[in-house]
């Protein structure tokens, strides 16, 4: 038996006829298919690459999104004192009401309820001292009809929110103050009172109880914080009771709203001086 490995080496295959390729032909073929392979290994590569990268810039976009730092806040010039040309005593047009100014002081009394201090614009306030007040009364001749207004402007809008705030608490903490050997006083803070282009505002009603059922002597007050200012404007009436306070507590409103329009002078974006 004749072996096949003489039929290889001289290429002849039973029923076959092998013509070799000439050496340039199998050159050529062999570039072509090197190229080939390096094309599509290089393509293989790249792909391999973007769906790597896909995932990596998924994760540093979120890491970027998660820990990007906000704008610092402008800085905010809180005005210091009360302009000479507020008007302290507006009233609304047709008003009869005529207010007397006085610069350089508080005209609304402190406020002590249940021996602690729940509004001051001395030292000895809940949120300290304010730097410039201005004040204003009026008294109605042959009638016990009053009223006083205060402006207090403190160092910046969150000591004048927590003067308020501390007026508030006081009220809330204190609805009864006993004082031996006087009266006794009723202080609540009025639902559904709201001060109308105020940051923040409300309505407090003080009043003398009579007996156990008897209430009189209506003061109001009226708490209006806009910026860094904060007015206290009151109204003093002998009534007292519930029908006292719904027919006193919308007039004190109504009275005071040019005063707390002005007062946008003191909001972090003032208006001009009026």
């Amino acid at each position: 038996m004749r072996d096949p490995i003489d039929q290889l080496e001289s290429f002849d295959m039973p029923g076959t006829t092998t013509t070799p390729l000439p050496a340039a032909e199998v050159r050529h073929r062999g570039d072509r298919i090197r190229r080939r392979n390096t094309t599509l290994a290089a393509a293989g590569g790249l792909a391999v690459m973007a769906a790597l990268a896909a995932p990596i810039a998924a994760v540093a976009l979120d890491h970027d999104t998660r820990h990007v730092e906000p704008a610092p806040a402008p800085e905010v010039t809180w005005r210091q004192d009360v302009p000479r040309t507020l008007g302290l005593g507006a009233v609304p047009a047709g008003s009869t009401v005529t207010f007397t100014a006085r610069r350089g002081g508080s005209v609304v009394d402190d406020v002590t309820l249940c021996g602690a201090a729940a509004f001051s614009t001395r030292s000895d306030g809940p949120a300290g001292p304010a730097v410039d007040t201005a004040g204003t009364g009026y008294s109605e001749p042959a009638t016990s009809s009053s009223a006083t207004r205060t402006l207090a402007v403190y160092r910046d809008a969150d000591a004048a929110s927590a003067a308020a705030a501390g007026l508030r608490a006081g009220v809330e903490g204190c609805p009864v103050d006993e004082h031996r050997g006087g009266p006794t006083y009723t202080w609540s803070v009025v639902p559904g009172a709201t001060v109308g282009g105020a940051d923040e505002g409300f309505v407090i009603a003080q009043q003398v109880q009579l007996d156990r059922t008897t209430l009189s002597d209506l003061t109001a007050f009226e708490v209006a914080r806009v910026g860094n200012a904060l007015l206290i404007a009151d109204t003093h009436t002998t009534a007292g009771g519930q029908q006292a306070i719904d027919g006193t507590v919308p007039k004190l409103l109504a009275l005071s709203a040019p005063v707390v329009q002005q007062m946008c002078v003191f909001a972090s974006t003032p208006c001009a001086t009026p």
